[in-house]
């Protein structure tokens, strides 16, 4: 979050040194998941916070594409885009997670030549596709194996895990890294399920686990 942030610092820092005089910023942020999840609320209030802290004046817009829950997340968001968005003029957009990232990519139609910075995507390869002239960021690195090696040592006797996530561009980027990494391992990936994220959170209080059986969730 700290290297977005100055990310986001020096973007703003240099639209004000081209500007004279200075006239206030428009921030439109673009969110992956939808209000109320703390992960996406915690990166807003460290965007806020920065933004709050600039020399500069700065108005923000905020929207949500829920596209853990909303399948036809996209379509929706390019609707209310052309209805409420178009006419209007950002000098930046912030994308948090892959969902917002990867739409502003693949439509061009979307805030052409406004530039992109970006927050929690972990896919190399698909950071490597984005035109280094617009889009800026960091990458969110999971050290997924360490944390199931952590949880291994509260639970000992466990010997399968099964690996629940949501179904966000995220999430299927995790379950094919974990799966390539526990081709080694000395424990067994049971299976992989796909749920909605507010399943994930109860699922280890379920009776039926037994005390060699742990739920590693990644939503």
């Amino acid at each position: 979050m700290l290297q977005i942030l100055a990310v986001l610092g020096l973007l703003l820092a240099a639209t004000h040194a081209a500007a004279a005089p200075a006239a206030a910023k428009r921030v439109f942020i673009l969110n992956s998941y939808r209000p109320g999840v703390e992960w996406t609320e915690g990166q807003l209030r460290g965007i806020q916070s920065q933004l709050d802290s600039t020399v500069l004046e700065v108005q923000t817009w905020v929207d949500f594409l829920d596209a853990a829950r909303n399948p036809r997340f996209a379509d929706e968001f390019r609707a209310r885009y052309r209805n409420q968005y178009a006419h209007q003029h950002f000098d930046l957009i912030i994308a948090t997670d892959d969902e917002a990232l990867e739409l502003l990519h693949t439509d061009a139609a979307l805030f052409p030549g406004t530039p992109v910075v970006f927050g929690g995507v972990s896919d190399r390869s698909f950071l490597a596709s984005l035109p280094r002239g617009r889009f800026a960021g960091v990458i969110e690195v999971f050290a997924e194996l360490t944390m199931i090696e952590l949880a291994l040592k509260i639970h000992p006797r466990t010997s399968r895990i099964c690996l629940v996530a949501d179904g966000t561009r995220l999430s299927r980027y995790f379950v094919d890294s974990l799966k390539r990494r526990a081709a080694s391992a000395t424990w067994t990936l049971a299976g992989v399920s796909y749920v909605e994220a507010e399943i994930v959170h109860n699922l280890n209080e379920s009776s039926a686990l037994g005390a060699r059986h742990r739920i590693y969730h990644g939503a």
